[in-house]
């Protein structure tokens, strides 16, 4: 799942909305990743309309920052498809129980996550660009 750090959540250290903004980055990420670029690369652009416009001046091409969007989207699909397919299935999409019970020393929590939430990062249904 991606990770939510800098996502606009009211509290980091409880779960509410961490489940949408890990849906958002993983599809923010995959945006970076599908075309071959480093993630980081995000911290440096605004938008994504100058990056359209770099592989436009590039290959001739022109494309939309929905289009890289729905892209993402559908490449995030197709992983979580190949991995039903290599036979991982709604158990594997789960922290291990350890990350349930034992404290991050570091901020005194423990993931809280709600079962349906995260059973519901993994619902290709909620993917929308």
């Amino acid at each position: 799942a991606g990770h939510t750090i800098r996502a606009a959540v009211e509290d980091h250290h409880g779960f509410k909305g961490q489940a949408d903004a890990s849906r958002l980055s993983q599809i923010g990420t995959l945006q970076w990743d599908s075309l071959g670029f480093c993630y980081f690369l995000g911290t440096a652009l605004p938008d994504l309309s100058i990056l359209c416009e770099l592989i436009q001046a590039m290959h001739g091409r022109e494309i939309t920052p929905l289009q890289i969007r729905t892209l993402a989207v559908e490449t995030l699909k197709a992983e979580r498809n190949f991995n039903r397919k290599a036979g991982f299935g709604p158990a594997h999409d789960r922290l291990n129980e350890y990350f349930h019970r034992v404290e991050n020393p570091d901020t005194g929590t423990v993931c809280d996550i709600p079962t349906p939430d995260i059973i519901g990062l993994m619902d290709d249904d909620k993917l929308s660009v």
